[in-house]
């Protein structure tokens, strides 16, 4: 299987991605939801999911075509980011 080692290895430099690979892209029960303005994260932390998003974008363009449907929908929603969104992210960079 072809890899992007380098890119793999910011998500755990960058991101602090636990090397613990889930067997799922996400938990059972999960469903994303569109944030409020109340919930959304705010500041750095909207713009570091945003930055972990592209990343994703990339990955799964080039050599993980399989994440595609998650990726697309944490891309969705790149404006009101909540905390679970952060959580998708960090799990899905975990799986790849």
């Amino acid at each position: 299987q072809f890899t992007q080692l380098v890119l793999l290895q910011s998500y755990g430099d960058k991101f602090k991605v636990s090397d613990n690979k889930p067997t799922t892209l996400v938990e059972a029960g999960t469903k994303l939801v569109h944030g409020t303005e109340g919930s959304k994260v705010g500041g750095k932390r909207h713009t570091y999911y945003q930055f972990g998003v592209g990343k994703l974008l990339h990955m799964s363009r080039w050599s993980r075509p399989e994440v595609q449907n998650l990726v697309r929908e944490l891309s969705r929603h790149r404006i009101i980011p909540t905390e679970a969104h952060v959580k998708a992210m960090h799990r899905n960079m975990e799986y790849c």
